[in-house]
């Protein structure tokens, strides 16, 4: 990981992409984090983090109808006037409620007195009910133009011959700094015929709406709501929804003359922990620390919960492989008087039978949706990860933390060191710092902010009391 974001970063001051404009789009910084993620699966180092969505004619149809479905009875654009505008995660997790949550917006929309609404992508070709969002209004249809668009004969002379040549020397470049080849027109054809899609959409809602403010989850990937903003003056706040530090690309721009453009005006933080380990593209002042309310909610309802002698690993589709099998080897070295407890991560759910095998007859209790991590957190007194942030949320339930050295670990070095987190290179090694109980609980505060839900009041209250309110208008020209 560390090799490639600094290949990465090399081909960025060699070749500098960021100035480089195809059809008038910036188009490096849009596709910079996919561009990442390729390269790790490329050299190796990762396997893919999801288990892919192969359209089907099936499921194209199946798609079709329900984004008919959705534009009719949950158009975006009959939105009504809001004082917020919430752009979501579309992989929900099961609550013990049986519903299924946006974990990270949820709890905010839940607790605001004022007018919001709340949109949503789809996740694998569809959507998870039944969801504890109220009003979804989903994104379907302009998603099926988008893939439409796309696809047509004509998207593939987007460019002119002075472009592909420009995209051309630019994959060679990065091929020449990483190992591997990339096809970056590609990738920014697709960026800039989604762009064209989605930004007049944009315009309209935003217009049509008049928002004091969007928030978002995951900046990259919505470049055309964040520029469609931009134009208008709504400001966007972005929600931390996992880890970033240098080697996350859609977060660390330790350049300062390579910046992105459509980066959000603001990021709200879990902790004062986070908000060191990345150079943001916007100033500090804009970078808060909130906490994390679902994370806060989730700990005080369980405070009850007995603990076990009970480890649970907690998988990632980038390693599970190894992480799997080392769990297996674990749970076969004896004497062992815990329970192993294997939380696969949702992109894992539909391919770990055909890709873990070893796990089916180990012994191995592998969980997939029928127990939430918090659950299995509260009774488990031991955790095993690699580079997942649940690892950090694990900490407020108390846990004993042990890493294993597997791609990715880079990110958790510093700290680990800092709070001797012991790291295990195989089974055995991890049975002798189970047995010499090594990983030993350590303070979560400076991860997650205590008080989450206040300070997210109050930090909103801030933002918006000095950010203009769009007057609703016909067009963006009166705007613009």
């Amino acid at each position: 990981m560390r090799s490639v974001t600094e290949g990465v970063l090399a081909f960025e001051a060699d070749t500098q992409p960021f100035r480089t404009l195809v059809q008038g789009v910036p188009y490096w910084e849009r596709i910079r984090t996919q561009v990442h993620q390729r390269l790790l699966v490329e050299v190796g180092m990762h396997q893919v983090a999801h288990d892919r969505f192969r359209p089907t004619a099936r499921s194209l149809s199946s798609f079709a109808a329900s984004s008919l479905r959705s534009a009719v009875f949950r158009k975006p654009e009959s939105a009504p006037p809001a004082e917020y505008l919430f752009f979501g995660s579309p992989r929900r997790k099961l609550g013990a409620n049986g519903r299924w949550w946006d974990v990270y917006c949820d709890p905010i929309l839940e607790d605001f007195a004022t007018r919001s609404v709340y949109f949503e992508l789809p996740y694998r070709g569809g959507h998870q009910k039944p969801a504890q969002t109220r009003g979804i209004r989903y994104l379907d249809w302009q998603v099926l133009k988008r893939y439409i668009a796309q696809r047509l004969p004509k998207a593939q002379h987007v460019f002119t011959e002075e472009e592909n040549k420009e995209l051309q020397k630019h994959s060679e470049h990065l091929r020449r700094h990483i190992g591997v080849s990339i096809e970056l027109a590609d990738l920014a054809r697709n960026a800039v015929i989604e762009r064209g899609v989605m930004l007049p959409f944009y315009l309209r809602l935003l217009e049509r709406t008049s928002p004091r403010a969007v928030i978002l989850v995951c900046s990259y990937g919505h470049d055309t709501l964040i520029e469609a903003c931009k134009q208008l003056s709504v400001p966007t706040i972005e929600l931390q929804h996992g880890i970033t530090g240098p080697y996350h690309p859609g977060y660390h721009y330790p350049n300062p003359d390579f910046q992105k453009l459509n980066f959000p005006d603001h990021i709200l933080l879990y902790g004062e922990f986070w908000k060191q380990l990345a150079t943001f593209p916007i100033p500090d002042s804009r970078v808060h620390t909130v906490g994390f309310p679902y994370l806060d909610q989730e700990v005080r309802s369980r405070r009850s919960t007995t603990k076990q002698r009970q480890i649970i690993f907690i998988s990632q589709g980038t390693i599970g492989k190894s992480l799997s099998r080392i769990a297996a080897e674990l749970a076969a070295l004896s004497p062992l008087s815990y329970d192993i407890i294997y939380k696969l991560h949702p992109g894992e759910f539909g391919r770990w039978r055909t890709e873990y095998p070893w796990l089916r007859e180990s012994g191995v209790d592998v969980v997939e949706n029928d127990r939430t991590i918090y659950e299995l957190f509260a009774e488990s007194e031991i955790q095993v990860g690699v580079y997942s942030t649940a690892v950090y949320e694990g900490l407020a339930f108390g846990l004993r933390t042990i890493l294993v050295d597997l791609p990715g670990i880079e990110l958790m070095e510093g700290w680990a060191s800092n709070a001797e987190i012991p790291i295990a290179s195989n089974a055995a090694d991890l049975l002798t710092h189970v047995r010499t109980n090594r990983g030993a609980a350590v303070p979560f505060e400076d991860f997650f902010l205590p008080d989450a839900l206040h300070n997210v009041r109050e930090t909103l209250r801030r933002i918006t009391s000095v950010a203009p309110v769009l007057p609703v208008c016909d067009s963006a020209s009166e705007v613009l």
